[in-house]
Parts: structure tokens; sequence; C-alpha cells
């Protein structure tokens, strides 16, 4: 299952995977309040310095219709007969973009792969839903996760940056790709700095690569 979601989507899309997994009643968001039908989170998880507002997400989650779904060995309840394991729920699929046909409508089983950052690999973080993957926490990409992670000796002289977002255009579409540490001095990414087009280009991108920001050429989209 594709796990990417666009960035710009961070203040739209849901919050939500387990009833009792999530508060929806935290709605002060630093120095703003969220709207009743969003809530509160950091992200990723216990990142104090970067919260944001987004919309929860129904208790039930949207499905392709059954017959489709089962053709291609998908589910089509969270229980009972072609249902999910126990503490899973079943959804519709995020697919990778493609072009020709079609992909197949299949729900798959979903369920949250983290509760705190403890729980994920080295260099990553976990996410709550609605950020990375639309319905489910997941553990993806991180090298910090708040800016006091942030610290490194440039000359002798220590240096502070922040922890910051990094997005990545694919398909023509632009998704979260982590958080990573991001300095005064660096190519991109600091307090918004942005990639500059040099010689008719195109469109830029500041992406983290190779363990450091880095300026690309936006991808043409699909055919």
């Amino acid at each position: 299952m594709f796990k990417l979601l666009f960035l710009g989507s961070l203040l739209l899309l849901g919050a939500r995977a387990d009833e009792d997994l999530l508060d929806d009643s935290m709605r002060r968001c630093g120095n703003v309040t969220c709207s009743s039908g969003q809530r509160c989170v950091s992200v990723p998880m216990d990142n104090p310095n970067y919260r944001i507002c987004i919309a929860k997400q129904p208790r039930k989650l949207p499905m392709f219709p059954c017959r489709e779904s089962r053709t291609w060995g998908g589910c089509c309840n969270t229980t009972g007969k072609y249902g999910c394991p126990a503490g899973s729920k079943c959804g519709k699929s995020v697919y990778q973009c493609a072009s020709g046909v079609a992909p197949p409508q299949v729900n798959h089983c979903m369920k949250n792969t983290c509760m705190n950052n403890l729980q994920c690999g080295v260099n990553e973080a976990c996410y709550p839903a609605g950020t990375v993957d639309p319905y489910t926490t997941t553990c993806h990409s991180a090298t910090c996760y708040r800016n006091s992670h942030c610290r490194r000796a440039v000359n002798g002289t220590m240096q502070q940056g922040i922890c910051t977002p990094f997005g990545k255009i694919w398909c023509w579409n632009e998704y979260l790709g982590g958080f990573h540490c991001v300095y005064p001095t660096d190519v991109c990414g600091y307090r918004g700095k942005a990639c500059k087009s040099k010689n008719n280009r195109g469109q830029m991108q500041c992406i983290w690569k190779d363990g450091k920001p880095t300026c690309e050429k936006v991808p043409p989209p699909p055919p």
C-alpha cells in the first residue's frame, strides 16, 4: 500500500484510525484553536515545534464496492465475513500514480504500526494518522523530531538548526518525505529557503537526499 500523502494536504486530511487511540477533544494548537471538525497533532509525535490542525476522519473508513474488492482478494468489512483481523480496519487503498490502465479498486486491512517514536526504527519517527498514511499511525523517515536534535559544529562553533518537514514532488503532487535538520548555511529548506532555477532548468524542489537538503528538478507529470 502506498504510504505517502500530499504534503499540502496536512491541514485537510483526517487524523483518526482507532477511536481509543486519539483524543479528538485536543483542539488547542499553539496559538491557534482548531475548528470543531479538526484536532491538533504533533508531527511527528512528541514534536513540540510542529503542531497542526488536521480534520477528523469518519469512524467508518471509505471502501470500494465489495464485489470489486473481493475480485482482487481485498476485504469488504472490518469484522465478519471478508473482514479483517482484530485490531485492523478495512478501507480503500492509496495507490501510486500510474499511466494507462486504472489500478484495481481493492480494499486492504489497515492497522496502526506505532504509538510513539520509540517503536520505530533508526532514522524514523511515528507519524499520526492523516499525515503520512491516511488512516493509520505509521513509522516514516525522520532524523529528528524536535529542534533540540539539530546542533552541529561548524569550524569549531556550534550551529543551531531547525527540524523541518521535507516534501517531494512526484507524479506532479507533493508528498511528505520526512523531518530532518536544516541549518542557515544549507542550500535550501531553512525557514522556507527555496531552490532557485538556473539556466532554464525548470521548476526546482528542495528534497532530502544523501543526508542533506538538495535542490532537484521537478520531474514531468506522467503521460
